[in-house]
C-alpha cells in the first residue's frame, strides 16, 4: 500500500495515544489496550465459537428495489455473508469494543470494491446519482465524499435489504455510540454497533482505519475512503443498472404492498 500519507491506506506512520488509558479488565476485550496494541488485538480478531447469520438466498431482483443501485446492494449482501457474529450477539456485553461503520465501510470496500453513489440532485424518483469516483463526484464539496457518510450509507443498504428480503441478514442493534476509534486518537464517538464481527479483512482494514485516524484534520471521518490500485477479493456477475427512478419505483410498490399486508395480518388477528 502507499505511504503517501494524502492516500488513505497506506502503513500507519505515526499513532496519538489517549493520555488516560482505561484500567485493565479481563474477558475477550482488554480495555487497556490502546494504539499499536489494540490494532494488532484487532487484526488478529478472530475468536472461537462466532458464526455466520443463516444464509437468506434472494432472486436478483431484489436488488432492483435498493436505492443506492442495483450491483452495490448485491455486493453488501455478499459481504454481510462473510461477516461472523458472537453466538450471543443479541444480548449486551458491556466489555464489546464493538465496532465503528466507519471501519465496516472499510472493510465492505475493501473486499468488494464498491463504494456507495453520491447524490448530486433531486429527491425520490427524481434522484440523481454519481459514480463515487466519477468526475461529476468529484467536483462536488469535499464533504459529500466523506467517509461518515460511506458508512451511512452501509447502515442504510442494510436496512433497505432487510425490508426488501422480509428477512434478518444483520442482528438488531439499538442506536449505539462507539468510542472504538479513540483507542487509535481519534476524540469523541461515533456511530457503530455494539457487537464486534469478525470482518473478510481484518489486516487490511485496521492498517487503513489506523492510517486514516492518525492522518485525520479537521473534521472527524471527513476525507474519501480510498485506496489505490484497490485489488478487490469479491468478484461476481455484474446485473444490468436500471435507473434511479425505476428502483425508487419498483421500492414504492413493495412498500405500499407490504403495509396492505400488514395491514391485512393486523386485521386478521383482531378478528
Amino acid at each position: 500500500m502507499s505511504s503517501d500519507p494524502h492516500v488513505y491506506g497506506g502503513p500507519s506512520t505515526s499513532m496519538q495515544i489517549p493520555r488516560c488509558p482505561p484500567q485493565v479488565s479481563g474477558g475477550l476485550f482488554q480495555s487497556n489496550l490502546m494504539g499499536d496494541e489494540a490494532a494488532t488485538f484487532l487484526k488478529n480478531f478472530h475468536p472461537d465459537g462466532y458464526c455466520a447469520l443463516p444464509s437468506v438466498d434472494c432472486d436478483d431482483s431484489i436488488f432492483s428495489m435498493c436505492l443506492q443501485g442495483v450491483n452495490v446492494s448485491k455486493a453488501v449482501k455478499l459481504w454481510l455473508e462473510t461477516l461472523l457474529w458472537p453466538p450471543d450477539v443479541d444480548c449486551d456485553d458491556a466489555s464489546d469494543w464493538g465496532a465503528s461503520w466507519f471501519e465496516l465501510a472499510v472493510s465492505f470496500y475493501m473486499y468488494t470494491g464498491f463504494r456507495f453513489p453520491v447524490r448530486i440532485g433531486g429527491a425520490g424518483n427524481k434522484s440523481r446519482y454519481a459514480d463515487y469516483g466519477s468526475d461529476e463526484a468529484l467536483i462536488l464539496p469535499g464533504h459529500q465524499h466523506a467517509a461518515v457518510l460511506q458508512g451511512i450509507c452501509l447502515r442504510n443498504a442494510i436496512q433497505t435489504l432487510s425490508t426488501v428480503m422480509e428477512q434478518k441478514i444483520f442482528p438488531t442493534f439499538k442506536t449505539f455510540k462507539c468510542r472504538i476509534l479513540t483507542r487509535f486518537g481519534m476524540k469523541g464517538v461515533v456511530a457503530g454497533v455494539p457487537r464486534r464481527p469478525i470482518i473478510p479483512n481484518p489486516c487490511e482494514t485496521m492498517d487503513f482505519v489506523v492510517n486514516y485516524v492518525s492522518n485525520m484534520t479537521g473534521l472527524a471521518l471527513n476525507e474519501p475512503i480510498f485506496v489505490k490500485d484497490l485489488q478487490p477479493t469479491l468478484l461476481f456477475d455484474r446485473i444490468p443498472e436500471i435507473s434511479a427512478a425505476d428502483r425508487h419505483n419498483r421500492y414504492a410498490s413493495f412498500m405500499k404492498g407490504l403495509r396492505k399486508r400488514n395491514a391485512c395480518a393486523a386485521l386478521d388477528d383482531d378478528n
